[in-house]
């Protein structure tokens, strides 16, 4: 995954992990194919759920995109939306 575009890769990846970006964008259409129980709990549930176990990889495709890492509890915020997943670590991990 790293040997890929990374700018373009931080792009996609700040929009698979916004669970509110995917419920405001793509739930719908989901809709169409699956049932929504599923899509809340499966999808959109277990990648909030997951945030916390990707957060270094986030981080490290952000700073070779940007130069610079977002902090863990921003990671939270932003990748997971109002609402979403809480990052336990509780530090503020600038790399």
């Amino acid at each position: 995954m790293l040997s890929q575009d990374p700018v373009k890769l931080n792009t996609f990846l700040q929009f698979v992990f916004n669970a509110e970006a995917l419920r405001e964008h793509v739930r719908e259409e989901w809709m169409n194919i699956y049932d929504y129980t599923y899509i809340d709990e499966k999808i959109i549930g277990l990648i909030e759920k997951n945030l916390p176990n990707v957060a270094d990889i986030l981080r490290t495709v952000e700073k070779r995109a940007t130069g610079k890492a977002t902090s863990t509890a921003a990671l939270s915020a932003t990748f997971t939306g109002m609402g979403g997943a809480n990052n336990t670590s509780g530090g503020d991990d600038q790399t």
